[in-house]
């Protein structure tokens, strides 16, 4: 009988182990849209458990412990390359994330680009060695369930950085209902081992109950957040409203206005805000928020317009049901507003209309397939349709201040671009803007006083996308055409890959408007096809902004991509990807930054920074006694005293004893008294502090390397 409840014990202990390991592993997994072979994670998860539950249970279990690392570490070291490989995705993949959400985070680490869907069940099943150990010797030796928890606990935690990776229902409530069946039979299992898994079963259907009852009355779909929690994001809210960002080019939550009086030199991230998928090969434009409102010193996405009354003439040039290819756009976040190419052949479902401005992603989709069509011929009743919504564009696009107005006139008028013919224009402003100056990330500061487009195309020695597009719409509205600064993402695409978009690809450029045909792209920006095919360096980034607003499109903006040189398409134009945003000949692909730059892997990293802290604790401790020593040779009398007496205390909180009466006395003495101790009083307390300072150096040795290093006091 005893026989069969030791048995029964460890086969329990065993299911225990098997379920914490499967339901802490794959809230990591669920949470982060990581790939896995389940079946053989999961059997390789029981196995092992069963092995350890067996090894852990013998009288010489610490000969099995032992033997068991060793071969986890031979088995590491022969397969050390396609663990390093997948353990290098799952660290890149979630910081990503986590640099996506927090900003400081940035700057910390340097993330190399990964493409998605790697399988990763050998670094999971390399990581359930560990965890299942820990959850064994939780179970069959110390009978503690605070050893199970500590085991998956940073597993649950890196699901919970962000609010917006939760793991999988299933997987959380497996976990949950293993790791409280340990700790209900705790008590059971120190006192009386060979019970445990009678403790086990006998509570396992009121715990099953218990997480049924929670899941139907409060089900998963229907949690939030706590009420603190809550008040903080709405807090965070109200602060991110006023934060100033920048140039207006990337991604943000809402298109707050485009200050050009305070733009300055542009920092850059190469963050992975997401991949996008197309069949093609080349530069490709995602739109975002359109801004139409104009003063001279900021762009504004005017939300005044009720654009439903133009939805025939948005659909006309949307390119109806005559679909190319298509583009996939995966997000690693949950955004506010979606990211569109030109042409779009339908509005995705999810996604809510506002103005003639942007999309907002009421759906919360991150993975997203559109449809792009090309432009169609307009019908009679079409261009009726058209006509009407071309009205309002006019209304909406042309407004410049007079000043700036007139003064760009002249410049077009000298520029010869006036006496062209209409169509010729857009492509002769452009060619004018990218010679007025040189493409640069630390551009020079507006001078107070100055009109910014006048200054730039007449002043200004270097500028970034900002300058060049906002130089290139405004002098189109001049020249009465109507036109408005756009802001989103260029990426140089490989066909059929899925191509990392980083913040650094960032970009602004102009759309200008052609009767009969709608909105046209429009690049001013010199020197774009090569920048964007090397984004990471500061010297080859399109855009290296960090700061940056929304970049998301509309449906009811509808744009019509073009190849720049001409306002009414010979031919039926599609969204494909550019061969080259600004006329040139572009070759090659997106690279990961200049091959003359050195990248170091993450794990040397970790490695230098391990070798470097003792430097840097040897380097901390000369330099606190150095100052030390210094202000103590430059006092005198009672200052000296004091410098004595402070040294002194925390000496004696070290050594947990109080300091002499009479020192003290001494001290009380040097700060309140106007006389001046004796050389002999301050060698009282000099005695005093070299004397701890033995004390601490006789401690033992983790104490006084503590002593040492880290408080600096010997």
């Amino acid at each position: 009988m005893k026989n069969r409840s030791g048995l029964l014990s460890l086969t329990v202990d065993w299911l225990l182990a098997s379920a914490t390991a499967v339901g802490g592993l794959y809230c990591l997994i669920t949470a982060f849209g990581l790939t896995v072979n389940s079946p053989v994670l999961c059997i390789w998860i029981a196995a092992f458990a069963g092995l350890q539950v067996f090894c852990l249970s013998r009288k010489k279990w610490g000969v099995f412990a032992l033997l068991t690392g060793a071969i986890f570490l031979l088995a590491c070291l022969y397969y050390r390359t396609g663990l390093g490989n997948e353990a290098k995705y799952v660290w890149q993949t979630l910081l990503n994330l986590y640099q996506n959400g927090y900003d400081w985070l940035a700057g910390l680490f340097s993330v190399e680009l990964v493409e998605p869907g790697m399988d990763v069940t050998g670094f999971f099943a390399a990581l359930a060695v560990p965890v299942v150990w820990l959850l064994c010797l939780g179970l069959v030796r110390c009978r503690r369930a605070v050893v199970g928890f500590l085991a998956v606990l940073p597993l649950v935690t890196a699901c919970y950085v962000l609010i917006d990776t939760p793991p999988a229902a299933w997987a959380l409530l497996v976990l949950s209902g293993a790791l409280l069946l340990q700790f209900l039979t705790q008590n059971i299992c120190r006192r009386a081992p060979q019970s445990s898994g009678g403790a086990v079963l006998y509570l396992l259907l009121p715990t099953l109950l218990l997480l049924a009852l929670a899941v139907h009355f409060d089900p998963p779909q229907t949690y939030e957040r706590a009420d603190v929690l809550e008040r903080i994001s709405a807090w965070a809210d109200s602060v991110a409203q006023n934060v100033d960002y920048g140039d207006g080019t990337g991604q943000v939550e809402r298109p707050n206005p485009v200050e050009l009086n305070t733009l300055d030199a542009q920092s850059q991230s190469n963050r992975i805000v997401m991949y996008v998928t197309s069949d093609v090969e080349g530069v490709i434009y995602l739109r975002g928020t359109a801004y139409s409102g104009f003063d001279g010193r900021q762009w504004t996405a005017r939300t005044d317009r009720d654009w439903s009354a133009y939805d025939d003439a948005v659909a006309t040039l949307s390119g109806g049901s005559r679909e190319t290819f298509s583009v996939r756009v995966a997000t690693l976040n949950k955004q506010y507003l979606l990211y569109t190419p030109y042409y779009l052949a339908e509005c995705p479902a999810g996604v809510r209309i506002v103005s003639d401005a942007y999309l907002i992603n009421d759906g919360g989709e991150t993975d997203y397939t559109l449809s792009c069509g090309v432009q169609p011929e307009l019908s009679a009743a079409a261009a009726e349709a058209e006509a009407d919504y071309r009205q309002a564009v006019y209304e909406d696009n042309l407004y410049l201040p007079e000043e700036t107005k007139q003064a760009l006139l002249a410049l077009a008028e000298q520029a010869g671009i006036s006496d062209l013919p209409r169509q010729q224009q857009p492509q002769a402003v452009a060619e004018y803007v990218r010679s007025a100056a040189e493409y640069d990330i630390a551009p020079e500061v507006l001078p107070q006083g100055e009109d910014f487009c006048v200054w730039f195309l007449t002043q200004a020695k270097t500028g970034y996308c900002v300058h060049f597009a906002t130089a290139a719409t405004a002098m189109l509205r001049a020249l009465e055409i109507p036109a408005r600064y756009v802001t989103g993402y260029a990426a140089w695409m490989q066909a059929g890959q899925a191509t990392p978009v980083t913040q650094a690809q960032a970009h602004a450029w102009t759309e200008y408007y052609a009767d009969g045909c709608g909105w046209i792209r429009l690049e001013a920006t010199p020197g774009s096809a090569q920048a964007l095919r090397q984004t990471v360096t500061e010297e080859q980034t399109e855009t290296g902004e960090t700061q940056t607003a929304t970049t998301h499109t509309d449906a009811g903006q509808t744009g019509a991509q073009t190849e720049t040189g001409q306002t009414k398409p010979t031919e039926a134009e599609t969204t494909r990807p550019d061969r080259e945003p600004d006329g040139g000949a572009a070759s090659g692909q997106q690279t990961g930054g200049d091959g003359a730059k050195l990248h170091l892997p993450w794990w040397l990293w970790v490695v230098l920074a391990v070798l470097a802290l003792p430097a840097v604790l040897v380097l901390r401790r000369q330099l606190v006694l150095s100052l030390w020593r210094r202000r103590l040779k430059a006092a005198e009398g009672n200052e000296k005293a004091l410098l004595y007496w402070r040294r002194l205390e925390k000496l004696c909180r070290c050594l947990h004893r109080q300091p002499e009466d009479d020192l003290r006395q001494l001290a009380q003495r040097a700060r309140f008294s106007q006389h001046s101790l004796t050389q002999e009083e301050l060698e009282r307390l000099s005695g005093a502090v070299t004397a701890a300072q033995q004390t601490l150096a006789a401690a033992p040795v983790g104490r006084r390397l503590y002593y040492r290093y880290i408080l600096a006091l010997i």
